[in-house]
């Protein structure tokens, strides 16, 4: 990668907090390919607004429950851009079920694109980056206390906060692995703007996490060299309730 451009693959990166990661990155110099989906208007938006700033923004569609989709999706962004040294985990189903509903095929989805996909994309990032971080993102309920609401997200988002450390182990040290766990940061499914803020209030500081809480997280790992295998917990202190 010596002489090319440090460049980030977000996968999804359309919307929400992936959109803003992926802004904050094209705005501090690197080249963003950007996964989505489904959201393919709001990757538009994505990518305009990164090269209206000054940056540089590659499109890449893929479904993360498709594994021969996953297995292309890092040779591809490498195809784009020879210098992609990060990798950041954001894409994530989040459809509400507890014990009561749980479903082998909610549960399936939730695993193969809030687990899988993150843990063979990183084994391709490993396989073909010479020097690299890898960020997940999980969430601040699961390192606090369990709530059984929304379970096969839940348990998906475990699973990656484990998968984090065993690969900061497995991929040391050419690459560095550490994940985020947001808080309440966006209005989220069919809740409303009134439950949101209350949500968002009730952290001890008062507050939960912000893009540009998350944001300054992210820059904080990237540029940390002795930082691997660490969960940086951005909630407002919700996960001490």
């Amino acid at each position: 990668m010596s002489g090319s451009r440090p460049a980030a693959l977000v996968t999804g990166g359309a919307r929400r907090i992936g959109a803003g990661l992926a802004r904050h990155l094209g705005g501090r110099g690197f080249a963003v390919v950007l996964h989505h989906h489904g959201s393919v208007e709001e990757a538009q938006a994505t990518a305009a607004a990164i090269r209206a700033g000054g940056g540089t923004c590659h499109l890449l569609a893929a479904d993360l429950a498709d594994a021969a989709a996953v297995e292309t999706l890092v040779p591809r962004a490498i195809a784009l851009e020879p210098g992609l040294s990060l990798l950041v985990n954001n894409a994530a189903r989040f459809v509400h079920d507890r014990v009561e509903t749980l479903t082998r095929a909610n549960w399936d989805a939730h695993l193969a694109v809030n687990l899988t996909a993150p843990a063979f994309l990183a084994q391709a990032f490993a396989a073909q980056v010479e020097r690299g971080v890898i960020v997940n993102l999980t969430d601040f309920k699961v390192t606090g206390r369990p709530d059984p609401a929304f379970l096969s997200y839940t348990v998906a988002k475990a699973g990656l906060g484990a998968l984090t450390d065993l690969l900061a182990v497995a991929l040391a040290p050419r690459i560095r692995v550490a994940a985020i766990a947001p808080g309440f940061t966006l209005p989220g499914g069919k809740q409303t703007r009134e439950k949101f803020d209350k949500a968002f209030r009730a952290a001890p500081l008062g507050t939960g996490s912000t893009i540009e809480d998350l944001a300054r997280a992210l820059d904080f790992i990237i540029d940390s060299p002795a930082l691997t295998g660490l969960t940086l917990t951005i909630d407002g202190g919700m996960h001490l309730l």
